[in-house]
């Protein structure tokens, strides 16, 4: 599935948090492992709930509940409270419009999404 990252969550501020995580749903890897593959710059960073989420190259990963299937891009563009954009491996943050999905996306298994704590964006 396409990830994407919120442009406004940087140094280590969470701003996707309570009614966001209906919509976007962090890419979450299981207590105290490490994401690998042929990606670089995979790492975890601790939510305010306490699960690890996946990120890259510093930035949490999101998947968009409207995305459906592999290929799916209908997350980019949105703007709220920062704009979410479809990361590439490349690390570029992606000016692909939302019919086209972008043309390399990272991969990693996806974990349900954890119900937390209160908070808002």
């Amino acid at each position: 599935m396409t990830l994407y990252r919120l442009t406004a969550e940087t140094n280590g501020k969470f701003i996707c948090t309570g009614p966001c995580l209906q919509v976007w749903h962090p890419l979450t890897a299981p207590g105290g492992t490490r994401p690998s593959g042929t990606v670089p710059s995979l790492a975890t960073v601790t939510r305010p709930d306490g699960t690890a989420q996946v990120t890259f190259k510093g930035q949490p990963l999101y998947t968009f509940v409207k995305d459906k299937k592999p290929g799916d891009a209908t997350g980019q563009g949105i703007k709220d409270v920062g704009m979410w954009t479809a990361v590439r491996a490349s690390a570029r943050a992606s000016s692909t419009p939302a019919s086209t999905p972008p043309a390399t996306t990272t991969q990693a298994p996806v974990s349900p999404p954890a119900s937390g704590g209160g908070g808002g964006y």
